[in-house]
């Protein structure tokens, strides 16, 4: 198929975001990425559990990695019991899945990168607060040369 790794990502409007990632490092055309939607796949019903079996199929769960947000307030916030229950389903299969340090992708984008990508007036956010430019606009920052 072309790919030899699938990443789940938090979201479809992650997905072109963390394709600019890859690309930078080379590997856009190894990686197969797939939005969990959110809490639609977030979490630890049996249906998200059946849809992650299914990926196992495609390649070994060693292949497969997810990466979330970690979407709390601040550090020693706990994370949601869906996103904790998701973490664990994912250990269960053999799946590793990585929870952000910091609230979510944006988070971690530089004042420079920003103003490239979306212009001046956005400030950078922190380490756990919110983007007011449009998730669909992280790909703008990302694709920058200094993201």
């Amino acid at each position: 198929m072309g790919f030899s790794k699938i990443l789940l990502v938090e979201s479809r409007t992650d997905i072109r975001a963390i394709q600019q990632m890859l690309k930078k490092f080379g590997k856009e055309h190894q990686t197969l990425l797939l939005p969990l939607g959110g809490k639609t796949l977030i979490n630890d019903h049996s249906d998200t559990e059946a849809q992650l079996l299914v990926l196992t199929r495609i390649t070994a769960p060693s292949n497969t990695k997810a990466l979330i947000d970690r979407d709390t307030d601040g550090p020693t916030n706990t994370l949601d019991p869906a996103r904790t229950a998701f973490q664990n389903l994912c250990r269960k299969l053999g799946i590793h899945c990585h929870v952000l340090e910091k609230r979510a992708l944006e988070n971690y984008f530089p004042q420079r990168a920003i103003d490239l990508g979306v212009g001046s007036g956005h400030p950078q956010i922190g380490d756990f607060g919110r983007q007011n430019w449009g998730k669909n606009n992280n790909v703008k920052i990302r694709a920058t040369p200094h993201a």
